[in-house]
């Protein structure tokens, strides 16, 4: 999903910060690594901000033309049991 620009903001479900912190330091270099320093920023901190003040988001991935697949994607076989 993150090579495909389907994600808008990158969190933690961690609400104790004694027994479950949020630890994102591992997952933020790694989006840095892969995306860059200035994508990572965005989905770890920026978005997330925005979003939590009611604002734009300032990094939107841009959304695929849903009238044209793309070449790699496969059609589903589909069961029916009736």
């Amino acid at each position: 999903m993150l090579d495909q620009e389907m994600i808008h903001f990158v969190s933690s479900d961690g609400h104790n910060t004694d027994r479950r912190p949020p630890r994102l330091r591992a997952a933020f270099d790694a989006v840095a690594h892969r995306c860059g320093e200035e994508r990572a920023q965005a989905l770890f901190h920026e978005n997330p901000l925005a979003a939590f003040e009611g604002r734009a988001l300032p990094y939107e991935p841009e959304q695929p033309d849903m009238a044209e697949k793309p070449a790699h994607a496969k059609r589903r076989k589909r069961f029916w049991i009736f």
